[in-house]
């Protein structure tokens, strides 16, 4: 009899160990997801300035170049290095628009699973003057 009941308090303490773990594991992805959620919030918050300030500089390389008055070395190389650089700034708040929008998404929608896990698993004891016990629920 005392071997069973050994024997049982083992694997209840083995239980213990392995729902602490896992409560513990699921609060750290919740907030390694929450980060990640964060980064792609500031990334498209930072991404619709970049793209306009972009376009913009394209737009007035545009409104700036005349074909009739410039010399052609000093016109055409400001004009190119104006447009070139609102294309790269286009081309950079889109990406960065397009990666923020997946990392917010993707993000937030592990945070939201992982957090529902958490909420299903309740563990604890419970202790009277007449009964000591250790509590695990589940809910589906």
């Amino acid at each position: 009899m005392k071997r069973i009941i050994i024997i049982l308090i083992l694997i209840s303490n083995h239980i213990f160990i392995d729902a602490q773990l896992t409560e513990e594991l699921c609060q750290h992805k919740i907030h390694t997801f929450q980060s990640i959620a964060n980064t792609g919030t500031a990334l498209i918050i930072i991404s619709v300035p970049t793209g306009l300030l972009g376009g913009l500089l394209m737009i007035i390389a545009d409104e700036d170049y005349d074909e009739e008055d410039s010399d052609f070395l000093g016109e055409i190389l400001g004009y190119t290095t104006t447009r070139g650089i609102g294309l790269i700034l286009v081309g950079l708040g889109i990406t960065m628009l397009a990666g923020g929008i997946t990392l917010a998404v993707i993000g937030s929608n592990k945070v939201k699973k992982y957090q529902g896990e958490l909420n299903r698993l309740k563990l604890g004891t419970y202790v009277t003057p007449k009964h000591a016990g250790i509590t695990f629920t589940y809910r589906f």
